[in-house]
C-alpha cells in the first residue's frame, strides 16, 4: 500500500514516531532500550546493532493512540547538519518542493 502525498500531508504520521524502542536478541528479550533521536543521525551506530534488532524491537513496540499535533521532543529534533531540525516544517516543505499546494487551496478547489 501506498499512501499518498496529500493524504501524508493532511493526516501526519509523527504522532506514530516513538522516544524509544527495544533492541532485541535472537530470543526476543531486550538488551536495552534506545532513545530514537540520540541515533537517528547515526547511522553507523545503527549498523553496529543490526537491522534484525532494531526491526524485532520495533516491531514489539507499542506505537500510541492517534493525536492531533506532534509532540515537541520529535517537532524539534535538534542538530542535523550543523542546523536546527523540525520535522513538521521539514516535510510540508519537502511537500510543497513536489508540487502539493497548501491546504487552503487544496480545501477551495476540493469544494467549489
Amino acid at each position: 500500500m501506498t499512501v499518498s502525498a496529500m493524504m501524508a500531508v493532511v493526516y501526519r504520521f509523527h504522532e506514530f514516531i516513538i522516544p524509544s524502542f527495544p533492541i532485541k536478541d535472537q530470543n526476543n528479550e531486550t538488551l536495552w532500550e534506545q532513545n530514537l533521536f540520540e541515533t537517528s543521525f547515526n547511522s553507523t551506530g545503527l549498523l553496529n546493532v543490526g537491522l534484525e534488532r532494531i526491526l524485532a524491537g520495533a516491531l514489539w513496540s507499542h506505537i500510541p493512540d492517534f493525536k492531533p499535533g506532534v509532540d515537541e521532543s520529535f517537532r524539534s529534533a535538534g542538530i542535523y547538519r550543523g542546523r536546527p531540525f523540525d520535522i513538521v516544517v521539514s516535510s510540508i516543505v519537502h511537500k510543497r518542493e513536489q508540487g502539493l499546494s497548501a491546504f487552503n487551496q487544496y480545501f477551495h478547489e476540493d469544494n467549489a
